[in-house]
Order: C-alpha cells, then sequence, then structure tokens
C-alpha cells in the first residue's frame, strides 16, 4: 500500500522544474534503520543505538523511495537539498539516489552520529546553523563527506526548507508565493505547512484528488504571535 502510494506521489513530482527554483536550501534528514526496543529511553546503549522516533516499519528501500519523492517535491521550488545520514549505508544508498533526480542540485552528508541515529535532525539542522555564522568547517562531518563543506559554503540562499524524509509539498494557487512574501516581510517568522495523509480505505492511485485528512501536526506554537495567511500557518519564531 504504501509503496504504491509513493509510486504516485513520484510519477506526478519528479518532473522538470517549470519556473526558476526560489533562494532556498531545502534540509532532510534520512535514516533507513527501526527504532530499538526501550533504546528512546535509555538513550545511547552500546547493544541498542538510541534511533530516536523511527517510528515506521516500512522497509528501508520504500523509505528510500520516499525520500525520492519527498526530494523532488522539493526541488520543485527550492535551488538546492542536502540530505543528512548518520551511517556510511545510508550516505551511499543516499548518493545513488541522488543521481536519478531529474533536476536542481542535491548532496548527502554523513554525520558524525551513528551511534545515536536520534540526534540526526539536530545535528542537520547545527551544521547549516554553523554555516550561517561562519564557524563551519569540515570537522563537524564524517571524513567521507567532508567534500559537501565547500559545496554548502559556495550556496546562496536566503531560505531554510526543514522538512521530514516521507513528507512531499504541493501548492495550490498562489500558495508558494504567498509564503516567501511572508518570509521576506517578516524574518523572524517561520511557516508550518498544513499536514495531510491518505483518508483510510482509499487507494492509493486516488490520493492525488483530494482523498486526504487533515493531520493535527506543525500547528503554530500556541504561546507565540501568530498570524493567518490563507490557509498557512505563519508563527514568529
Amino acid at each position: 500500500m504504501i509503496y504504491a502510494q509513493v509510486e504516485v506521489l513520484t510519477n506526478k513530482l519528479c518532473i522538470p522544474r517549470t519556473r526558476p527554483p526560489t533562494s532556498t536550501l531545502a534540509l532532510i534528514p534520512f535514516y533507513s534503520g527501526l527504532s530499538r526496543d526501550g533504546a528512546r529511553n535509555r538513550g545511547i546503549d552500546k547493544d541498542l543505538p538510541n534511533t530516536g522516533n523511527a517510528h515506521s516499519m516500512s522497509s528501508g528501500a520504500t523509505k528510500l523511495k520516499t525520500l525520492r519523492a519527498v526530494l523532488c517535491s522539493a526541488l520543485l521550488f527550492c535551488k538546492a537539498a542536502l540530505v543528512g545520514v548518520c551511517t556510511s549505508r545510508d550516505y551511499e544508498s543516499v548518493t545513488k539516489l541522488l543521481d536519478t533526480l531529474p533536476m536542481g542540485q542535491a548532496r548527502a552528508v554523513l554525520l558524525n552520529c551513528e551511534q545515536a541515529p536520534a540526534y540526526l535532525p539536530y545535528k542537520l539542522l547545527r551544521l547549516v546553523q554553523r554555516h550561517a555564522k561562519g564557524t563551519l568547517n569540515a570537522t563537524h562531518v564524517a571524513p567521507a563527506a567532508r567534500v559537501v563543506v565547500p559545496w554548502i559554503s559556495e550556496l546562496d540562499f536566503d531560505f531554510v526548507l526543514y522538512n521530514e524524509a516521507d513528507n512531499t509539498f504541493h501548492f495550490e494557487g498562489t500558495a508558494s508565493r504567498d509564503i516567501f512574501d511572508v518570509l521576506t516581510q517578516h524574518p523572524d517568522y517561520y511557516v508550518a505547512p498544513q499536514r495531510y495523509q491518505k483518508k483510510f480505505g482509499v487507494p492509493p492511485r486516488f490520493i492525488l484528488q483530494g482523498n486526504l485528512s487533515k493531520v493535527g501536526q506543525n500547528t503554530c506554537e500556541a504561546e507565540l504571535p501568530r498570524l493567518a495567511y490563507n490557509r498557512d500557518c505563519v508563527t514568529r519564531g
């Protein structure tokens, strides 16, 4: 079921760009493994590495195929994408995957988190924060991926899109333009798009025909100032 759904999304999204990309770098952490029983409670464990909430029971191959659809959706409007991984196995498979993309610039970076993949999202974001502050150097990534440091340093981008490896992007009407208008006018804001999932019982081939249910995630932080801009949640960071 999941594989068929991803196939539909891939065919829809992995197409050539039809407009110039925005000045945006997409960040996507990717881990092909599964969580280990009790590891999240015990933290780093020699036998059971802390894998965080790698809750999906899908195979690594299905996760990789899903990542391809996610990258395609991001690169339709982002100028570049950086996929963070913790293991050499994931680094090799993601690097091979990136060679199949029909558009855009994308790289994989092997971070120093093999024994604790739960820290992958943080380490990937920290990498780009260091770049923004001018303190990024090769010691922050594994030796095999140090070639990505000059690549990041040469990128010229104004926005960062932080995404998960199983969320594809879809825009209606002027939504994408509206988002960047808000961010340009309010640099201290961030946009949290509404998340959807396929309705229970709907065949995967109909997922792009409006058969979706809203998911109560990515909602605005209740204690922060916010504004409603069309249907997107915009929050001051």
